[in-house]
């Protein structure tokens, strides 16, 4: 029987998966139950005040109409000032695509540059939308392994042997971010500058997913845009989302030097999103220029967290947690737990501990196989509720 689906949307990948374990927690919280969520990368304060005044302020005065398609010029301005001081590059308004959330971003980018049949290289396991879109197009995900015992930096010799093997060779794309999702590890300078290296000797495009850039704790953020010769072979991806929770108002942009990838995102953000809200950038160009104690005092808050997640988890018998540096997630090596609790998947315990402990977490598997083993617990909560959920999870181990 012939279907009307097409063979994107038929091969495109679930994408997060955090979005239907958040949607069970709340059916079990409806059932009556507590249910603590630590699946969703969702930061739990509220976008600072001034950003939401001055978006609130920009719907008074009238900014509700549509927008440029690259987006406000004095707000391209503004990002590009901001990118330049932080990646230490020049970078022009010009080359500033604004975007409804930096997913879109990764969507335009992606659409852009990969190309049916090849191979685009990423980490394993990372942000489940790459793969997602990369297969919707028909291609190949070449992983690049992130090792627990490495830190989940990159494992420089074996990602210099990939190049040896058909996947790698073929490749023309490279996709990562750093700080990690799902890890909260990084990609250190040294990193960075062996990606940039043979980015240019295969003529490889880098899409540089950054949103956590400003998500570290003790180390500073290092951009492959930094590494001389770089930039322009660079997508780099930002947004808004985490760093002045403005998760559900979707603004962030996309930083392109290439004047062909440029203009071919733009056109695809004209044929989607048309614009992105006026007043929304307006809350953008407040958050940037504005004062920063909000993002200061968030990060101050997920570092205490941070502290009290990693140091809670390790003391339950058959969990290891590395303590990351970056974004707001653990990634714990669960695998004795899981034999413990006669589990061979971390799914089966990603499962149960939300079923019966009513702690809702991710399974490794969710961010590609090597995460096999491990769960994603955001900290993007409260101590309180940490807490909480770090009990009743010892008290399931114990059962």
């Amino acid at each position: 029987m012939d279907t009307h689906i097409s063979e994107f949307s038929r091969d495109l990948g679930v994408g997060e998966r955090a979005f239907l374990v958040k949607a069970r927690a709340n059916e079990i919280r409806a059932q009556g139950h507590d249910v603590i969520e630590l699946e969703i990368g969702e930061p739990d304060f509220t976008t600072p005040r001034n950003v939401r005044e001055a978006i609130k302020s920009a719907i008074d005065a009238g900014m509700t109409h549509y927008e440029i398609v690259p987006g406000n010029k004095r707000f391209r301005e503004v990002i590009a000032a901001y990118v330049g001081r932080t990646r230490k590059i020049d970078v022009s308004p010009d080359e500033i695509l604004v975007t409804g959330g930096a997913k879109s971003a990764i969507f335009y980018s992606l659409l852009t540059v990969v190309k049916p049949g090849g191979f685009v290289m990423m980490p394993d396991p990372t942000y489940p939308v790459y793969k997602s879109v990369v297969q919707g197009i028909g291609a190949l995900a070449a992983k690049i392994p992130l090792k627990e015992e490495n830190n989940f930096r990159l494992d420089i010799p074996e990602f210099r042997s990939m190049f040896n093997t058909k996947s790698g060779f073929l490749s023309s794309v490279l996709i990562f971010c750093s700080p990690q999702n799902p890890t909260g590890g990084i990609f250190a300078k040294a990193d960075l500058e062996v990606i940039a290296e043979e980015a240019k000797e295969r003529e490889i495009i880098v899409i540089a997913d950054e949103i956590y850039s400003r998500l570290l704790y003790g180390v500073e953020h290092e951009s492959i845009m930094s590494i001389p010769g770089a930039a322009e072979r660079t997508v780099m991806i930002d947004g808004f989302s985490k760093t002045y929770a403005m998760t559900g108002l979707r603004l962030g942009y996309a930083v392109v030097k290439d004047k062909e990838i440029y203009n071919a995102m733009k056109k695809i953000a004209g044929n989607d999103q048309s614009c992105v809200s006026a007043c929304l950038q307006q809350g953008g160009i407040e958050a940037l220029t504005g004062p920063q104690d909000a993002v200061d005092e968030m990060r101050s808050e997920f570092e205490k967290r941070k502290r009290v997640i990693v140091a809670g988890l390790n003391t339950i018998p058959g969990i290891h947690c590395n303590d990351p540096v970056g974004a707001f997630y653990v990634f714990p090596n669960v695998q004795g737990l899981m034999e413990k609790k006669g589990f061979e998947k971390a799914d089966q315990l990603a499962d149960a501990l939300l079923e019966t402990a009513y702690v809702a977490g991710l399974s490794g598997t969710a961010f590609g196989s090597y995460g096999e083993g491990h769960m994603r617990f955001s900290y993007a909560n409260s101590i309180e509720n940490i807490e909480k959920a770090v009990e009743r999870i010892r008290k399931f181990g114990a059962m």
